[in-house]
């Protein structure tokens, strides 16, 4: 223990001199002190001179230091693959019994020198030691960047990654840098590395929405292993009716084939699709034998209209976005080159026009107003003065050049649905280039759905905001730089789904037109299997106040019989419902209630899609596992050799408890014995001059 002052030691002696000063001048200035006894003068000059030169020392703070030492022994993280395609293999019975004693063996056997951690993961990680090999999808990338936050600053030694080496979501461990230069990572290689004989359908491209009467193509993608010169039927189901057969026959060991088809809408409404191949004997797994694809069949075009200032990224990522979306039609335009004729238009969505306010500009903007068009306005980095004089919704003042700002969901907006998976993603895009204003203010009626955050610091300035006159809908979004956000997505996980669908949403509230119902339902048409199925629902009074009171009843039903009976839970916004782990298929639904005498009833159907990303490799990629240990210092090992593993472990001399010190600072104003020392001191001072009759 040390003492420790927020002072220079020296004012110390300040103190001394302080304390001898005052007690020389209260005990010996005054010749009637002199007539005591000495050495009570002697000793009451003693208490005082204590009493000040403490007191006067507690004012410069001192502290108490303690240093306690610990050490930490070297982490060794076991990280094991839960996922399903584990199982893909000759030896499953040997990974569902005898491996996990092994396991369990290799840990007690490295015990004596190293601290073991035990990881599981597949979609997520976690530290359930049970193993099922039941998850759906596998992240490597997901699995190392916990494992960096988690030990960050520990004593982490090694890493142990009991895998078949295939993944399929997150970035590609070998390309990206996770901070864990001084660990080393060994692999357990599990699975099957031999080709086995197999017939599975890879991947389906189709389009997510056709217009009714038009023929649209699907790209089926097959891969054949071992069954060369060996004739298998693929065909096409519509509702279990079969709508096209053909043979296909293998010529090489391993070969895959993309078939081209095209089939015909015939129908409104959501569509399912069976696509089967024919099954073989053999195979390793019939899994990957059939799937599933959903078409949605509308009958109208939508009409958008996307007007820019000048060429921008942000024009090329909104037109490649919105154009996935069949039934619209996005028609691009600059501004030099625009004939101002809005007349065909169901949308305008509006790009840097805002940044240099013309006579031609404001114009326009007066016309799609007075045509009662829905405008999305996306202002860019900068803006002009005059933009509040367009009346788009939101005035700013005091405009001082751009900054980046990154997204904040508000998780109260209900004009439409947010799901937990795109709030995620949307808060983690890259920032935008926004106008700088510190003085926001709205016009007429709106929510705003996202808010500004400036530094990792959370504001209310508004980010995108929805403004409503009547039934002139107007959407603002502040900044540009939106292409990065697609681009983002689409270098994690090389599609665009969530940034795609979150535009659409805000294209399709725009769009809509709003008759005031007194009962609504939202819910999505389309769920992935383990995704939970969000309900909103929202009531209203004749007065159309939001009711929130009475009861609001979901029926649930699948292809044969109902499913489940549930009650809504109740908020401030309305009502909501989450469903959990629905197995894939078709599901209807009743959503009902009563208000006074008056009962309300909603009907809406949606589907869960079944994932089987597990099944699309059965052959283990050793080579991955061996590269992945190479990079970072460490040896591949397969499941039968975990003892040599755990002596490697144990003969590594490179490995050390880490030495930590943990600091501790106490004011020592906060000790009670110092206190108690005050009062003895003073008590006794005072005692000793009342028996004197010094007072």
């Amino acid at each position: 223990m040390e003492l420790e002052l927020s002072y220079p030691y020296y004012f110390l002696s300040i103190c001394l001199v302080i304390g001898l000063a005052y007690s020389l001048g209260l005990y010996f200035r005054s010749k009637k002190k002199s007539k005591l006894p000495s050495k009570f003068i002697y000793l009451l000059f003693a208490f005082r001179f204590i009493i000040v030169s403490a007191l006067c020392a507690v004012l410069l703070e001192p502290m108490f230091k303690t240093v306690d030492e610990y050490k930490e022994r070297p982490i060794v993280v076991f990280a094991q693959d839960d996922s399903e395609s584990i199982l893909l293999s000759k030896d499953s019975s040997f990974y569902i019994n005898a491996y996990k004693d092994s396991i369990e063996v290799l840990s007690n056997q490295i015990a004596s020198k190293y601290e073991v951690d035990f990881l599981k993961f597949g979609s997520s990680v976690n530290s359930d030691k049970l193993i099922s090999y039941t998850d759906k999808k596998t992240n490597l990338d997901q699995l190392l960047t916990e494992i960096k936050n988690r030990y960050y600053g520990r004593n982490l030694a090694s890493i142990i990654i009991s895998s078949d080496g295939l993944f399929n979501s997150g970035y590609h461990p070998l390309y990206k840098e996770y901070g864990l230069d001084n660990v080393s990572i060994h692999s357990i290689s599990l699975g099957d590395s031999t080709v086995r004989k197999d017939l599975s359908i890879q991947k389906i491209r189709h389009n997510k929405d056709v217009v009714l009467g038009n023929s649209f193509p699907v790209e089926i993608s097959l891969l054949s292993n071992n069954f060369q010169n060996n004739e298998f039927m693929l065909s096409i189901s519509l509702n279990s009716e079969v709508i096209h057969q053909q043979n296909i026959q293998p010529k090489l060991e391993i070969e895959s084939f993309k078939i081209p088809i095209v089939l015909e809408a015939s129908k409104i409404g959501l569509s399912k699709y069976r696509v089967d191949i024919q099954r073989k004997k053999g195979e390793i797994t019939y899994q990957n034998n059939s799937s599933i694809f959903y078409v949605n069949v509308v009958d109208e075009t939508q009409q958008v209209l996307l007007l820019a200032k000048s060429p921008h990224p942000d024009v090329s990522a909104l037109k490649s976005a919105l154009s996935n979306k069949i039934g619209r039609s996005i028609n691009v335009r600059l501004l030099s080159d625009f004939d101002g004729d809005f007349s065909n238009y169901d949308l305008v969505i509006t790009h840097r026009l805002t940044s240099q306010i013309t006579t031609s500009i404001s114009n326009y903007f007066k016309t799609i107003r007075k045509a009662n068009i829905p405008v999305l306005n996306i202002t860019g980095s900068t803006m002009a003065v005059n933009y509040g004089d367009l009346n788009l919704g939101i005035q700013m003042n005091d405009l001082k050049g751009s900054y980046a700002v990154t997204a904040l969901v508000d998780e109260n907006f209900n004009n439409f649905i947010v799901p937990q998976q795109m709030i995620k993603q949307l808060e983690n895009y890259p920032p935008l280039d926004v106008p700088f204003s510190s003085n926001y203010k709205t016009t007429f009626q709106g929510s705003t759905v996202l808010f500004q955050k400036i530094n990792g610091v959370e504001t209310t300035y508004p980010l995108l905001h929805f403004s409503q006159l009547e039934n002139y809908k107007i959407g603002t979004l502040l900044g540009e730089g939106i292409w990065r956000w697609r681009m983002n997505e689409l270098m994690k996980s090389e599609k665009s789904d969530i940034f795609d669908s979150f535009l659409s949403k805000i294209i399709q509230y725009l769009l809509s037109t709003e008759k005031k119902e007194k009962f609504t339902i939202d819910v999505s048409q389309e769920f992935i299997e383990n995704e939970p199925v969000q309900f909103f629902s929202k009531l209203y009074n004749e007065n159309y106040e939001l009711v929130d009171n009475v009861d609001v009843k979901l029926e649930l039903f699948n292809d044969t019989s109902k499913v489940l009976e549930k009650l809504f839970n109740s908020s401030s916004n309305g009502y909501f419902l989450n469903i959990n782990q629905l197995f894939p298929g078709n599901y209807s639904y009743k959503v009902s209630t009563q208000m006074g005498d008056k009962s309300y009833l909603k009907k809406g159907d949606f589907v869960v899609k079944q994932m089987k990303l597990e099944y699309l490799k059965t052959k283990a990629d050793i080579h991955f596992l061996n590269l992945l240990s190479s990079k970072y210092n460490g040896n591949l090992y397969s499941p039968y050799s975990t003892g040599k593993l755990a002596d490697d472990l144990l003969k590594n001399q490179q490995v050390a408890d880490l030495i930590n010190y943990d600091i501790k600072f106490e004011d020592i104003i906060k000790r009670k014995l110092l206190f108690v020392l005050f009062i003895v001191l003073l008590s006794g001072e005072w005692l000793l001059r009342k028996l004197l009759g010094s007072y």
